[in-house]
Protein backbone atom coordinates (compact mmCIF):
# COMPACT_ATOMS: atom_id res chain seq x y z
CA UNK A 1 0.00 0.00 0.00
CA UNK A 2 3.13 2.71 0.71
CA UNK A 3 3.91 1.90 -2.92
CA UNK A 4 1.32 5.07 -3.48
CA UNK A 5 2.53 7.60 -1.19
CA UNK A 6 6.02 8.98 -3.19
CA UNK A 7 7.74 12.18 -3.03
CA UNK A 8 9.61 12.92 -6.80
CA UNK A 9 12.47 10.80 -7.29
CA UNK A 10 12.33 9.08 -4.18
CA UNK A 11 12.60 5.35 -3.97
CA UNK A 12 8.98 3.59 -3.74
CA UNK A 13 8.18 1.48 -0.90
CA UNK A 14 10.09 -1.69 -1.00
CA UNK A 15 8.32 -4.91 -0.29
CA UNK A 16 9.64 -5.77 2.92
CA UNK A 17 8.50 -2.61 4.03
CA UNK A 18 4.79 -3.26 2.81
CA UNK A 19 5.32 -6.70 4.87
CA UNK A 20 6.29 -4.63 7.55
CA UNK A 21 3.56 -2.21 7.06
CA UNK A 22 1.21 -4.98 7.38
CA UNK A 23 2.29 -6.76 10.30
CA UNK A 24 2.06 -3.00 11.97
CA UNK A 25 -1.70 -2.58 10.88
CA UNK A 26 -2.42 -5.98 13.10
CA UNK A 27 -1.34 -3.72 15.95
CA UNK A 28 -4.10 -3.22 19.32
CA UNK A 29 -4.91 -0.23 20.47
CA UNK A 30 -2.93 -0.06 23.56
CA UNK A 31 -0.03 -0.81 20.89
CA UNK A 32 -0.60 1.81 18.96
CA UNK A 33 -0.23 4.06 21.86
CA UNK A 34 2.98 2.99 23.24
CA UNK A 35 4.02 2.79 19.62
CA UNK A 36 3.28 6.55 18.87
CA UNK A 37 5.21 7.30 22.42
CA UNK A 38 8.66 5.17 21.43
CA UNK A 39 8.31 4.05 17.97
CA UNK A 40 6.06 6.36 15.82
CA UNK A 41 7.48 4.37 12.34
CA UNK A 42 5.91 1.80 13.74
CA UNK A 43 2.88 3.75 14.91
CA UNK A 44 2.66 5.80 11.29
CA UNK A 45 2.50 2.03 9.61
CA UNK A 46 -0.16 0.54 11.50
CA UNK A 47 -2.74 3.67 10.79
CA UNK A 48 -1.86 3.54 7.39
CA UNK A 49 -4.97 1.54 6.28
CA UNK A 50 -6.82 1.35 9.70
CA UNK A 51 -6.71 4.92 11.33
CA UNK A 52 -8.80 4.47 14.27
CA UNK A 53 -8.80 7.80 14.53
CA UNK A 54 -11.70 7.83 17.53
CA UNK A 55 -9.68 6.33 19.97
CA UNK A 56 -6.88 9.04 20.39
CA UNK A 57 -9.73 12.07 19.68
CA UNK A 58 -11.94 10.58 22.34
CA UNK A 59 -8.93 9.69 24.85
CA UNK A 60 -7.86 13.62 24.66
CA UNK A 61 -11.83 14.69 24.77
CA UNK A 62 -11.94 12.79 28.10
CA UNK A 63 -8.70 13.98 29.24
CA UNK A 64 -8.94 17.29 28.75
CA UNK A 65 -12.94 17.51 29.80
CA UNK A 66 -11.88 15.72 33.66
CA UNK A 67 -9.16 18.39 33.82
CA UNK A 68 -11.51 20.89 33.32
CA UNK A 69 -13.58 19.78 35.59
CA UNK A 70 -11.64 18.41 38.41
CA UNK A 71 -9.76 21.95 38.06
CA UNK A 72 -12.64 24.58 37.70
CA UNK A 73 -14.15 22.31 40.92
CA UNK A 74 -11.48 23.16 43.37
CA UNK A 75 -10.48 27.07 42.06
CA UNK A 76 -11.35 29.98 43.95
CA UNK A 77 -14.02 31.34 42.11
CA UNK A 78 -13.03 34.99 43.77
CA UNK A 79 -9.20 34.26 42.78
CA UNK A 80 -10.01 33.28 39.07
CA UNK A 81 -12.11 35.83 38.54
CA UNK A 82 -9.74 38.52 39.59
CA UNK A 83 -6.86 36.63 37.70
CA UNK A 84 -9.07 36.36 34.20
CA UNK A 85 -9.40 40.32 34.48
CA UNK A 86 -6.13 41.21 35.30
CA UNK A 87 -5.34 38.90 32.27
CA UNK A 88 -7.26 40.91 29.89
CA UNK A 89 -5.74 43.72 30.39
CA UNK A 90 -8.78 45.68 30.29
CA UNK A 91 -10.53 47.60 32.62
CA UNK A 92 -13.84 47.22 33.96
CA UNK A 93 -16.55 49.28 35.80
CA UNK A 94 -16.92 47.74 39.32
CA UNK A 95 -20.50 46.69 38.60
CA UNK A 96 -19.14 45.24 35.26
CA UNK A 97 -16.36 43.62 37.89
CA UNK A 98 -19.33 42.32 40.28
CA UNK A 99 -21.18 40.69 37.39
CA UNK A 100 -17.98 38.88 36.07
CA UNK A 101 -17.41 37.18 39.47
CA UNK A 102 -20.65 36.07 39.57
CA UNK A 103 -20.91 34.51 36.56
CA UNK A 104 -17.46 32.72 37.95
CA UNK A 105 -19.73 29.78 39.55
CA UNK A 106 -17.72 26.42 39.20
CA UNK A 107 -20.40 24.38 37.32
CA UNK A 108 -20.90 27.27 34.44
CA UNK A 109 -16.80 27.00 34.30
CA UNK A 110 -16.98 23.52 34.01
CA UNK A 111 -19.82 22.86 31.56
CA UNK A 112 -18.76 26.11 29.55
CA UNK A 113 -15.09 24.25 29.73
CA UNK A 114 -15.78 20.94 28.69
CA UNK A 115 -18.21 21.94 25.78
CA UNK A 116 -14.79 24.03 24.63
CA UNK A 117 -12.55 21.16 24.88
CA UNK A 118 -15.59 19.19 22.31
CA UNK A 119 -15.59 21.51 20.09
CA UNK A 120 -11.72 22.59 20.55
CA UNK A 121 -10.27 19.32 20.17
CA UNK A 122 -12.46 18.13 16.80
CA UNK A 123 -11.15 22.13 14.74
CA UNK A 124 -7.32 21.07 15.94
CA UNK A 125 -7.34 17.77 14.59
CA UNK A 126 -9.67 18.98 11.26
CA UNK A 127 -7.31 21.97 10.44
CA UNK A 128 -4.73 20.01 10.91
CA UNK A 129 -5.55 17.32 9.02
CA UNK A 130 -6.86 20.01 6.09
CA UNK A 131 -3.28 21.20 6.42
CA UNK A 132 -1.47 17.60 5.64
CA UNK A 133 -4.27 16.91 3.13
CA UNK A 134 -3.12 19.99 1.06
CA UNK A 135 0.53 19.21 1.21
CA UNK A 136 -0.04 15.69 0.21
CA UNK A 137 -2.06 16.35 -3.03
CA UNK A 138 0.69 19.01 -3.59
CA UNK A 139 3.38 16.39 -3.41
CA UNK A 140 1.24 14.05 -4.83
CA UNK A 141 0.34 11.48 -2.78
CA UNK A 142 -2.40 9.10 -2.99
CA UNK A 143 -3.75 9.54 0.22
CA UNK A 144 -7.43 10.81 1.54
CA UNK A 145 -8.74 13.45 4.27
CA UNK A 146 -9.65 10.66 6.75
CA UNK A 147 -6.09 9.28 6.58
CA UNK A 148 -4.65 12.74 7.61
CA UNK A 149 -7.35 12.99 10.36
CA UNK A 150 -5.97 9.61 11.74
CA UNK A 151 -2.63 10.67 10.99
CA UNK A 152 -3.56 14.75 13.04
CA UNK A 153 -5.20 12.59 15.85
CA UNK A 154 -2.52 9.45 16.55
CA UNK A 155 0.67 11.86 16.59
CA UNK A 156 -0.67 14.08 19.08
CA UNK A 157 -0.64 11.24 21.88
CA UNK A 158 2.64 12.67 23.35
CA UNK A 159 -0.06 15.50 24.57
CA UNK A 160 -2.03 12.91 26.47
CA UNK A 161 1.04 12.47 28.72
CA UNK A 162 0.68 16.15 29.48
CA UNK A 163 -2.98 15.97 29.71
CA UNK A 164 -2.53 13.11 32.25
CA UNK A 165 -0.13 14.63 34.76
CA UNK A 166 -1.72 18.07 34.90
CA UNK A 167 -4.68 16.14 36.48
CA UNK A 168 -2.31 15.06 38.76
CA UNK A 169 -0.98 18.58 39.45
CA UNK A 170 -4.52 20.03 40.26
CA UNK A 171 -5.47 16.83 42.36
CA UNK A 172 -2.86 16.64 44.56
CA UNK A 173 -2.68 19.69 47.29
CA UNK A 174 -4.12 22.69 47.53
CA UNK A 175 -4.67 24.48 44.09
CA UNK A 176 -7.28 26.52 44.88
CA UNK A 177 -5.05 29.99 44.04
CA UNK A 178 -3.14 27.89 40.53
CA UNK A 179 -2.47 29.61 37.57
CA UNK A 180 -4.36 28.88 34.27
CA UNK A 181 -0.77 29.17 33.33
CA UNK A 182 0.78 26.44 35.64
CA UNK A 183 -1.49 24.10 35.37
CA UNK A 184 0.35 21.84 32.50
CA UNK A 185 3.83 21.27 34.63
CA UNK A 186 5.37 20.62 31.35
CA UNK A 187 4.54 23.48 30.01
CA UNK A 188 7.42 26.90 29.54
CA UNK A 189 5.52 29.00 31.48
CA UNK A 190 5.38 26.43 34.77
CA UNK A 191 9.01 25.18 34.33
CA UNK A 192 10.56 29.04 34.09
CA UNK A 193 8.05 29.64 37.32
CA UNK A 194 5.24 32.14 34.75
CA UNK A 195 2.22 32.27 36.56
CA UNK A 196 0.54 35.99 35.08
CA UNK A 197 1.55 37.82 32.06
CA UNK A 198 1.15 38.11 28.09
CA UNK A 199 4.73 36.01 27.96
CA UNK A 200 2.94 32.99 30.35
CA UNK A 201 -0.49 32.94 28.41
CA UNK A 202 2.02 31.89 25.15
CA UNK A 203 4.09 29.85 26.88
CA UNK A 204 1.84 27.81 29.19
CA UNK A 205 0.52 26.55 25.35
CA UNK A 206 4.19 25.01 24.65
CA UNK A 207 5.29 21.85 26.79
CA UNK A 208 8.18 19.54 26.66
CA UNK A 209 5.27 16.89 24.76
CA UNK A 210 4.61 19.36 22.21
CA UNK A 211 8.33 18.78 21.31
CA UNK A 212 7.84 14.91 21.35
CA UNK A 213 4.61 15.38 19.30
CA UNK A 214 6.21 17.28 17.01
CA UNK A 215 9.03 14.78 16.13
CA UNK A 216 6.63 11.94 16.14
CA UNK A 217 4.45 13.93 13.26
CA UNK A 218 7.87 14.51 11.58
CA UNK A 219 8.85 10.72 11.64
CA UNK A 220 5.33 9.78 10.57
CA UNK A 221 5.37 12.26 7.93
CA UNK A 222 8.86 10.95 6.52
CA UNK A 223 7.60 7.92 6.63
CA UNK A 224 4.17 7.87 4.63
CA UNK A 225 5.65 10.26 2.27
CA UNK A 226 9.67 8.86 1.81
CA UNK A 227 10.43 12.89 1.81
CA UNK A 228 14.07 13.02 4.41
CA UNK A 229 13.75 14.06 7.83
CA UNK A 230 14.74 17.99 7.14
CA UNK A 231 11.95 17.88 4.83
CA UNK A 232 9.44 16.80 6.94
CA UNK A 233 10.43 18.89 9.61
CA UNK A 234 9.83 21.68 7.38
CA UNK A 235 6.50 20.76 6.71
CA UNK A 236 5.59 20.09 10.22
CA UNK A 237 6.78 22.57 12.17
CA UNK A 238 6.52 25.71 9.50
CA UNK A 239 2.66 26.38 10.48
CA UNK A 240 3.14 25.99 14.29
CA UNK A 241 6.32 28.28 14.32
CA UNK A 242 3.38 30.53 12.10
CA UNK A 243 1.16 30.21 14.81
CA UNK A 244 3.06 30.95 18.11
CA UNK A 245 5.03 33.53 15.90
CA UNK A 246 1.64 35.77 14.94
CA UNK A 247 0.81 35.08 18.78
CA UNK A 248 3.95 36.35 20.17
CA UNK A 249 3.81 39.56 17.86
CA UNK A 250 0.25 40.16 18.75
Amino acid sequence: MFCSAFNGGDELVTDNQNEQGRENAQLGVMDLFVAFLVNPAEGADAIWERGRAWVPVLASIILASTLMVVYFGQVDADWLADFLIRASGQAMAPDQMEGFRKAMKPQNLQIGSTIGVIVGTLVMFLVVALYFHVVAQVRKMETTFGQWFAFAAWTSVPNLVALVLSIANVSIGDNSQLSLYQINPLSLSALLGLAEGENAKILSEIGLTNFWSWYVAVVAFARWSKASMATSSVIVLTPWVLYYGFKWLM
